[in-house]
């Protein structure tokens, strides 16, 4: 009896340790859940008419066709944050998309865009960033993507960078378009 209980004991133990491991839920310090992903985008077509606010315009109704476009364009997505300077424009850019994913919008700083791409880096998920023609293509650079060519400041307001980060922290950038096609 003794050497079959031995035996019955050792293959109960072979057994346990090819099972996997229990799954922790303590996190790894500095492992990232899952790569992220950024959307990066310039405002909407903003009203430079001679009745507009010249130091905070809204969005001409061809920009907020293009916020719907984008809202569209994205809203199917798991967004986990959706980012805007506080600015008429910018958050109205924002706000369909916003609004149709039930993410609300964040506001940051564009001043100090190096501080902002540090805490966007430290974040898992999917993100949404609304900026302007100056900040979004270096925003692109901080986050370790491409700019790509400048941006268009009369005009280019379809760009849509994709930045995911990709194998060791590398991110693959995408420079695509959305909603009609800007005149410039």
């Amino acid at each position: 009896m003794n050497r079959r209980a031995l035996i019955c004991a050792s293959l109960v133990a072979l057994i346990a340790s090819c099972a996997p491991a229990p799954k922790s839920d303590t996190p790894v310090i500095g492992a990232k859940a899952a790569p992220s992903v950024y959307y990066l985008v310039r405002h909407a077509e903003k009203d430079l008419s001679e009745t507009a606010n010249k130091k905070d315009p809204v969005l001409t109704p061809a920009g907020k066709d293009r916020a719907k476009a984008l809202s569209k364009r994205l809203s199917k997505l798991s967004i986990d944050g959706i980012y805007s300077t506080d600015y008429a424009r910018t958050r109205d850019t924002a706000m369909p998309l916003s609004r149709a994913t039930n993410v609300p919008l964040t506001l940051y700083d564009a001043s100090d865009l190096a501080s902002f791409a540090a805490q966007m880096k430290d974040k898992n998920g999917t993100f949404v960033i609304v900026g302007h023609s100056n900040t979004t293509p270096q925003l692109a650079e901080l986050l370790g993507g491409e700019a790509g060519e400048p941006i268009v400041e009369m005009g280019e307001n379809d760009r849509l960078y994709i930045l995911r980060e990709g194998e060791r922290g590398t991110i693959d950038t995408t420079i695509s378009r959305y909603g009609k096609p800007s005149k410039y």
